[in-house]
């Protein structure tokens, strides 16, 4: 079995440009009283977030597929890698809010993601939304990445516009080169109204499909809120 896999919560796609692809940071913590590091979150990431120059973060809960009681995913979202990896966590300003954080936590694991493919999202304070995060591992990236286009395409024609798909890379770890793909949707129970569609006759031909170029390594249900917004 794989090491403790990375949760990503959400990401607010930039337009990239030739020479930059927007990334993004998660951290893993497990606490036995996540929503009161959710809360911490919620107060201190508009600080934290400037700190370290992001574009957004925000903070999710597991609420299956989970490893352990009380995981919670810390993630940031940049317009570049080095915007990601210059971010110091040690930086005055993010030990300073780490500090009013009076509340047992482990750290497990902490990653770092290339976009892969999203579509456009206006993220504001405060915004919460459900994902179904899914790792994979696929010999034939592009054919994948099309056929999630192709899910993308069909469900908004069958009214599910409100849900978007996205894929980043991992870059670190022992998932390096896997793909970690996020259904995101508005609320639990219009995450669960596309789940219900799985089988459907539209989607459960592409699933089919899906099949012969994936491999699922890990499933996961969050449910996240957005804590930082650029400029916001």
């Amino acid at each position: 079995m794989k090491y403790r896999t990375l949760l990503a919560g959400a990401a607010l796609t930039i337009a990239a440009q030739a020479s930059a692809t927007p990334a993004m940071s998660v951290v893993t913590v497990n606490t036995e009283d996540p929503v009161a590091y959710m809360e911490w979150a919620q107060k201190n990431g508009p600080a934290i977030g400037k700190a370290i120059e992001a574009t957004a973060g925000g903070v999710c809960i597991a609420v299956a597929g989970f490893y352990d009681a009380g995981e919670v995913y810390y993630w940031h979202t940049f317009k570049d890698h080095a915007s990601a990896m210059g971010a110091s966590i040690y930086n005055e300003a993010v030990r300073k809010e780490t500090s009013k954080l009076k509340l047992e936590r482990t750290v497990s694991r902490s990653d770092l993601f290339s976009l892969v493919m999203a579509e456009e999202l206006l993220l504001d304070v405060g915004d919460t939304h459900s994902n179904w995060n899914l790792v994979i591992s696929t010999d034939d990236p592009l054919l994948y990445k099309n056929q999630l286009n192709r899910i993308t395409d069909e469900a908004t024609k069958r009214g599910f516009g409100d849900v978007s798909l996205s894929a980043h890379a991992f870059l670190a770890g022992e998932d390096t080169g896997d793909l970690l793909v996020m259904v995101r949707a508005p609320s639990k129970n219009r995450l669960g109204n596309i789940l219900d569609q799985l089988n459907s006759d539209w989607m459960a031909p592409i699933m089919l499909g899906l099949s012969d170029i994936r491999e699922y390594q890990r499933g996961f249900v969050t449910n996240c809120t957005v804590t930082y917004v650029a400029g916001k």
